[in-house]
């Protein structure tokens, strides 16, 4: 005992290390409970995807998935500045189509699949519709369905932004004929 109040110094430096070596092996064993998401979005959605990027034909640049409060900013100086800013943090927009150069966002894209006809839904939707009005950046809503066409999300698309023509044509699938009796 008298060898630890003689060289005090050796033991606390002693301690230390055995307790920081202890703690790294303890946080090293703590699991954390994430995993890797499957996809970004859903299975419609991404047939959505496929066929917008094919509308783009490279002219815009798309992403999916995006923040509302990466899209829209609450101006300064309003009362209850945090409490409008909250209602935009968790909430996502399906697509949004941007400038390619700046990557500023120019139209935003929502596919209202069933679940949009639930009361909290509407609410929610009718809250984004008017936070983008607000901010001057278009919203695009396009009814969920079984099948997606490049021809006809142009058509809504242009009505927002300016698309050329599309420089390759996709081949169409051959269909199989088959044999008449």
């Amino acid at each position: 005992m008298d060898f630890l109040l003689q060289n005090w110094q050796i033991a606390f430096a002693v301690f230390a290390f055995l307790t920081l070596l202890l703690a790294g092996m303890i946080r090293r064993t703590v699991q954390f409970p994430y995993q890797k998401q499957q996809s970004l979005v859903t299975r419609n959605e991404l047939l959505f995807f496929r066929e917008l990027q094919v509308a783009i034909d490279g002219q815009w640049a798309i992403f999916a998935m995006v923040r509302i409060a990466d899209l829209l900013s609450v101006k300064s100086g309003t009362q209850k500045r945090q409490s409008w800013q909250n209602k935009i943090n968790c909430k996502h927009i399906d697509f949004v189509i941007c400038d390619p150069h700046s990557l500023e966002p120019v139209l935003a894209i929502e596919l209202d699949d069933r679940t949009h006809q639930r009361a909290d839904r509407v609410r929610r939707d009718e809250f984004v519709n008017a936070a983008f009005e607000a901010a001057q950046l278009p919203l695009l809503r396009i009814k969920a369905a079984r099948a997606y066409f490049a021809d006809e999300i142009a058509t809504h698309l242009r009505e927002h932004l300016e698309l050329k023509p599309r420089r390759r044509k996709r081949p169409h699938a051959k269909r199989k004929s088959t044999p008449r009796a």
